[in-house]
């Protein structure tokens, strides 16, 4: 339930961790070769050969937990003292 402006900032995080997950953040096309290289939260691909050339877990599996984080603040909105150390939890998660 939406009680607080700290519910919709939330949300906006649950909005833009989505995004975060399903965008790629860079795309590069070597012209020569013809070979497309995107970087995704989660990995970098190649449009030759494999599809995942490195995976990259550490960025997903935050964006991830902060994403679960930040649903769960939103629906224990009747404990406050729990949802400060929830909204804590998910700065030093995004900082660090």
């Amino acid at each position: 339930m939406l009680q607080r402006i700290q519910s919709l900032a939330l949300g906006l995080i649950v909005v833009l961790m989505i995004v975060f997950l399903s965008l790629p953040l860079w795309e590069k096309t070597a012209l020569e070769q013809g070979v497309r290289f995107t970087i995704m939260a989660y990995a970098l691909k190649c449009s030759l050969g494999p599809k995942v050339v490195f995976p990259y877990v550490y960025s997903a599996a935050c964006a991830c937990m902060v994403l679960l984080l930040a649903l769960y603040t939103i629906v224990v909105h009747n404990n406050r003292p729990l949802q400060c150390i929830l909204v804590l939890t998910i700065i030093s998660v995004l900082i660090g």
